[in-house]
């Protein structure tokens, strides 16, 4: 069975249809003004509704905003205590 790990969570406009669009932490360069990990993500489910809430109160992107969780492979990205720093 293949195993996966959350990377993290954003949060993602959609003005137009179905299809999410931009992340204001990385379109907007929001990443400097909030706490993100080095793949330009909050760290946990909370911490990024507050960032969602923040965002949505600047209208850094037209349209709601939705949470989304990242999830990769984990073999294809190594873990925390693995990577050199």
């Amino acid at each position: 069975m293949d195993e996966y790990r959350m990377i993290g969570c954003d949060a993602v406009s959609r003005s137009t249809g179905f299809n999410f669009e931009c992340s204001p932490l990385s379109c907007n360069t929001l990443a400097a003004d909030f706490p993100v990990n080095k793949y330009c993500l909050a760290d946990t489910l909370p911490d990024e509704i507050e960032m969602a809430l923040a965002f949505s109160k600047e209208q850094a992107e037209p349209g709601p905003y939705f949470v989304i969780e990242a999830w990769v492979k984990g073999a294809r990205i190594p873990q925390p205590s693995a990577v050199s720093g």
